[in-house]
């Protein structure tokens, strides 16, 4: 067998002669040199009369120039067809076939057939190449792989195919898998490794392939870029541990960042520029060890730690955060200690020019995540030193070179392994390679890492914490669908309903169809204008995944109704307009102006790209708030790589023709989403004229911060801002001054009034006592007041312990969209002040609760009137006990719009929770929930599963207003409708109480000191709960009861009249048990008393049961009568569907238990084979009466008067 070098490097030189000879012969070395051999083959002349009909079908198609690029098509080439046949020959190659075909067989759908096709072009997108790929497979039944040849590249394409899930003789084509771009004069390692794993030989010794099937699964596997993701990730968190061992960060500042921030921040920064390098706006050579080591002074480059300082450092501050023409070298003097835009260590560098050149291959990229997180006070007067970038504390930090370019273990080579790609992957195509999706599952799973409540569990895991982009689209797609419907109208009678036409704007597959067919103009305008006015927010935003889901969905939408961006474009000029005015109260103003001036640029400059949707989608509509202040600037991480993706270089062009991109800072906010302010006494301060101009001023800064670029402009806007804060916190400590005399001076006219000396003293003395109070009060919420005038963005390590959407976001009016992943955290793991705060402001919030319960109470009271929450949540809200007061508030005031159950597979790999999503409007204009089940993420990106309709206001009447995805149980409520038409509670016939508590209740004696095996004068006749079987129980022995010692005795008639008994373990069945001979029992038997019986007893329990209750009522049921019902099928199935739905059955379950109401007479029939049964049990108490047993259980269903279906659904279910 080949060597697996070998056969690499035979890959390469393949790939390297691939455009030198026709594209046939090319084609088939490269699979012959992958083990795939067919003498299946095609020809020209077949392949040519092939290629013009491929071409007339294209012709037919929506937008062929558009979506399949005809006009590119060069030659289309059928190379061979691989079918069961030929991998078995692979299996024995020496093995001669006598058989052997050499016909391409045209209609057999389990076989891959490899297609060629040449282009004529230097670059096509992956989804341009998908789409040739898509309409070609839907010519032929089988399955393809296409060869794309086009300028120095070459691609390969595969669509996967399965069967249709209603019709199984058809199948349905599923997304487009690609290797991209494999540059044919210089193939990257990572592409070589790729194609390698497709080596047939391999496959068959080590996986086993022996069929198309098999041959198929294992292609999956190799092209699956979740395996991929989690490879790089298990690799990256390795380098992430031992860079946290290893390296030396500052520990003794006034403020000072864990190594592990540190360490994420540095991955951010360099993962940025790995995907922007894809771009060819970052020199390679500044991550070649071979040259970067010739230009540093190091004489020992692998024991140094020069590379992060005089190479990275100057890269990340003084080159892409600083303007072209403004980089320069410090010259080490006190101006420049602070100046982050100079570059610095000119010492540590052997060729500084050299280095400098390379630098300036780089444009300005602004942005905030490279800004310097160094004060710029001095540390002698309480500044700090987190990135020491300077000419004088550098030596705080070191990062040893090693880290880097270890050949084993270092970051650079574990990049360079791996082929990343600008491109983010779509739910229908998708290049094997790192998207920048990836970011979200590395950061995601790092910040849990660190996060004390999930590092632990986290170290072990793989990339459970980030959502799939799947259930992100769906929620994203369902929450916009939703909203949208409600804040825009049809205009017409079109025969797809409203959902369904807004549905298809987020459809990927339907990118390339004119809008204009499913929408006229007036409700193209509409729903522009909608997108343009949505506020969104993630509440816990963690890594981004759903602002970024967002904004990839809305971007979809306004491409397909705007396509030159017409609209958009005069609508964000509107908006310009708009908020200059709230801000200034001009109509000519120098600010207005600029920012017109900037909208009308950008429209210019990229007509026909996304970069201005998603500009201004960012800017307006979408807004994060996260506690961890690392996991704000990873997902303004993800938003940077979005917009600067947009952007193509332009090299004669000034900044590379690069537009820097926005400061995301008040966009993304780090704060405590669930702390609020309370201003109830203190928002007079805020109506004041001057209050308010100062806080328009604050919002001005802040959106023209948005936008600003210089990193002077920035210090200067930021310095304004202050100045401004300074002002607002003197006005507001002004007004309460004022209010404090206004209302002293309130008491003080009013007591004026009063003539009587001693009748003023006493109306001082308590109108103090009620201002003192109020002034408390007033005093607390100023503080509050003072954190809004404190507040300010700009600090990247900071966070808020408060969180307020008006003040912080400028969102007075509710948000449209409130989605996410909140965490799951049990409250009791929180600080108690957390805890104490939580209990106290959340009505939702009862026992041992969980931190998201906080947030759906938070989420829904900051939506607006039309607004939309969206969560994935563990499958426990649905049924726990904990959350039942969260799904009341739900049901009875808000719109339960859709609840999805993927309980049946764990959607975050390694987790203990299974999950559910939740779609709730606001408002509540209608009562029906769609229920939808699904059983794999592939259900969210095909909405399959089942799905079915019902009304909200059944889940009010389960057991605590269960939110039940279980259809049967919803046809079991008209049951249960019909069960309770002629039925009473057990509680209206019986007291149902716990046993007695034996335990001493001050001494450390237990139960068992009161129990003997042999009678004793006095003693009881007593059992056990494990005594208790189904009709009978036997003895344990003999109580000495002592009421006076025990910790809870109850009172004697509880267990000296006759009574029924169970216990509280289900196991397999209920069981009640027959008691006439007056037991006692412990707690771990319950008792049902008929309340009849009670009349006498002078116990509390006993008293208050009999007052409240018929006992008349209890008189007309005799116990065996019960005991036969309790005992029945139905009675088991009631409590499995309507009271619980685990191992206990407590008292106040047995309480709700029904029994139908009838006669003396009625109840005889059961009474007599209750008897029966009783009499059995009493000669052996392991007698068979399940025949007996059986004819109970017809007579309850006669007596519930069941059809034959209904008692099929109770029988079915047990």
């Amino acid at each position: 067998m080949n060597s697996e070098i070998t056969i690499k490097k035979n890959i390469e030189n393949v790939l390297k002669e691939f455009d030198t000879q026709p594209i046939r012969d090319a084609a088939t070395q490269l699979l012959d040199i992958l083990g795939y051999r067919s003498k299946r083959i095609s020809n020209d002349a077949l392949d040519n009369e092939k290629y013009n009909n491929l071409l007339e079908s294209a012709l037919e198609t929506t937008n062929p120039s558009k979506k399949l690029c005809i006009e590119k098509w060069q030659s289309y080439r059928r190379i061979m067809q691989i079918t069961d046949e030929e991998i078995k020959q692979q299996q024995t190659p020496d093995q001669q076939f006598l058989f052997e075909s050499t016909d391409i067989n045209e209609n057999l759908r389990t076989s891959y057939m490899f297609v060629a096709v040449e282009l004529d072009g230097a670059a096509f997108t992956r989804t341009q190449l998908a789409n040739i790929t898509r309409f070609l497979c839907r010519k032929t039944p089988y399955s393809i792989m296409v060869m794309f040849r086009y300028g120095d590249y070459l691609s390969l394409a595969i669509i996967n195919r399965r069967h249709h899930k209603q019709d199984k003789t058809k199948q349905v084509l599923e997304k487009v898998t690609l290797i991209k771009d494999i540059n044919l004069n210089k193939p990257i390692r990572a592409h070589i490794e790729i194609i390698y794993d497709l080596y047939l030989r391999n496959l068959i010794l080590t996986k086993e392939v022996k069929n198309f099937d098999t041959l198929h699964d294992e292609w999956e596997k190799i092209l699956n870029t979740e395996e991929l993701n989690k490879k790089f990730y298990q690799k990256l968190f390795a380098w992430y541990e031992w860079t946290v061992e290893t390296a030396t960060f500052p520990t003794d500042e006034s403020r000072v960042i864990k190594p592990e921030e540190h360490v994420i921040r540095l991955i951010t920064r360099l993962l940025f520029i790995w995907f922007i390098k894809e771009k060819g706006l970052v020199a390679d050579e500044l991550f070649s060890k071979a040259q970067i080591q010739d230009l540093l002074t190091e004489d020992d480059f692998d024991s140094g730690d020069s590379y992060y300082r005089a190479v990275l450092q100057n890269l990340f501050f003084a080159t892409l955060n600083t303007e072209i023409d403004e980089r320069k070298f410090s010259k080490e003097g006190n101006p420049n200690h602070r100046n982050f835009s100079r570059y610095r260590y000119n010492k540590q560098m052997r060729d500084p020019d050299r280095l400098l050149k390379l630098f300036a291959k780089t444009p300005f990229i602004n942005g905030g995540l490279f800004d310097c997180l160094d004060s710029f006070k001095a540390t002698k007067f309480g500044g700090y030193r987190i990135d020491c970038f300077s000419d004088v504390h550098y030596d705080l930090l070191s990062i040893p070179n090693r880290l880097f370019f270890d050949a084993q273990q270092g970051l650079i080579p574990l990049l360079e392994h791996y082929k990343f790609t600008v491109e983010e992957n779509t739910p229908i195509d998708q290049e094997v390679a790192l998207d920048p999706e990836l970011l979200g599952r590395v950061f995601e799973n790092l910040l849990a890492a660190i996060n004390p409540e999930t590092g632990e569990t986290a170290r072990k895991m793989t990339g459970s914490y980030y959502t799939p982009r799947a259930i992100v689209d769906y929620m994203v797609e369902e929450a916009l669908v939703a909203t949208l419907s409600q804040k825009c109208q049809p205009t017409d009678t079109n025969d797809v309903a409203w959902d369904e036409r807004l549905r298809y704007l987020f459809d990927y597959a339907k990118m390339f169809d004119d809008a204009s067919e499913w929408f006229d103009d007036c409700e193209t305008d509409a729903i522009v204008k909608t997108i343009s006015e949505l506020k969104i927010l993630d509440p816990a935003v963690g890594s981004g995944a759903f602002p970024m889901g967002m904004l990839h969905k809305l971007t979809l939408a306004l491409r397909r109704l705007d396509p030159d961006n017409t609209r958009w474009e005069a609508l964000q000029k509107q908006l310009a307009l708009k908020r200059t005015e709230i801000a200034y109260d001009t109509q000519d103003d120098q600010t207005r102006r600029e920012e017109l001036i900037e909208i009308d640029d950008t429209f210019k400059r990229y007509r026909d790209s996304d970069f201005g949707r998603k500009l201004y989608l960012i800017q307006n509509s979408i807004f994060g708030v996260d506690i961890q202040p690392i996991a704000c600037q990873i997902a303004k991480l993800r938003f940077f790589i979005s917009l600067a993706i947009e952007q193509e270089p332009d090299i004669g062009a000034e900044n590379f023709g690069i537009k820097p991109l926005p400061n995301l800072e008040t966009r993304f906010v780090a704060a405590n989403t669930l702390i609020g302010i309370n201003l109830s006494e203190t928002k007079g301060l805020f109506e004041d004229d001057t209050v308010q101009q100062l806080l328009k001023e604050i919002d001005a800064i802040r959106e023209r911060f948005f936008l600003t670029n210089s990193r002077g402009t920035k210090r200067k806007l930021e310095e304004q801002e202050e100045e401004y804060r300074a002002q607002l916190e003197n006005e507001l400590e002004r007004q309460r001054i004022e209010w404090i005399a206004n209302r002293q001076r309130e008491i003080e006219t009013e007591i004026a009034l009063l003539h009587n000396p001693e009748q003023r003293e006493q109306v001082r003395g308590k109108k103090q006592k009620t201002f003192e109070a109020r002034k408390k009060k007033f005093d607390a919420e100023f503080e509050d007041a003072l954190k809004i005038a404190r507040w300010k963005p700009y600090d990247q390590n900071a966070k808020s312990d408060w969180f307020a959407h008006e003040w912080m976001f400028g969102v007075t009016n509710g948000f449209d969209v409130v989605l996410g992943n909140p965490p799951y955290i049990n409250i009791e793991n929180l600080p108690v002040t957390t805890k104490d705060y939580l209990f106290k402001n959340y009505q939702a919030c009862k026992g041992r609760t969980d931190i998201y319960i906080a947030f759906l109470e938070k989420s829904i009271s900051i939506l607006n009137g039309n607004g939309f929450m969206s969560f994935i949540l563990p499958l426990a809200f649905a049924m726990q006990k904990y959350g039942e007061k969260m799904r009341e508030i739900l049901i009875e005031n808000h719109n339960i719009r859709e609840i999805v159950d993927a309980s049946s597979y764990r959607i975050f790999e390694n987790a203990v929770v299974y999950n559910i999503v939740l779609i709730v409007g606001k408002h509540k204009r209608q009562n029906l929930t769609k229920v939808r089940l699904h059983y794999s993420n592939t259900d969210f990106d095909v909405r399959g599963g089942k799905e079915f309709l019902i009304d909200q206001h059944a889940f009010a009447e389960l057991k605590d207003s269960r939110l039940e995805t279980n259809s049967n149980v919803f046809d079991n409520l008209k049951l249960k409708e019909k069960i309770w038409k002629n039925a009473v509670r057990l509680d209206q016939i019986c007291l149902v109480a716990y046993g007695a508590r034996l335990n001493h209740r001050s001494e450390k004696l237990g139960k068992t000191h009161y129990i003997s095996q042999s009678k004793i004068s006095g003693s009881k006749p007593f059992c056990e709960g494990k005594n208790i079987e189904r009709y009978s129980f036997t003895q344990e022995g003999w109580l000495n009861y002592t009421p006076d010692e025990h910790y809870n005795p109850m009172f004697p008639e509880l267990f000296e009249n006759k009574k029924l008994m169970f216990i509280r373990i289900v196991k397999d069945q209920l069981r009640f048990a027959y008691d006439n001979k007056g037991f006692y029992n412990s707690h771990t038997v319950i008792n049902c008393v008929r309340l009849d019986l009670l009349a006498d007893a002078s116990h509390i329990t006993a008293r208050r049961a009999v007052h409240q209750s018929d006992y008349n009522l209890a008189k007309k049921f005799n116990y065996k009568y019960v005991l036969g019902i309790l005992n029945s099928v139905f009675t088991n199935w009631y409590f499995c569907n309507f009271l619980s739905d685990n191992l206990n059955f407590y008292p106040n379950h047995a309480k709700e238990l029904p029994i139908p109401n009838v006669t003396s007479e009625e109840q005889l029939s059961i009474i007599e084979l209750v008897d029966k049964i009783l009499d059995a049990k009493h000669t052996d108490p392991e007698a068979d009466t399940s025949d007996l047993e059986d004819e109970i259980d017809k007579l309850v269903f006669e007596l519930y008067n069941f059809t034959e279906d209904e008692i099929a659904i109770v029988e079915g279910s047990i």
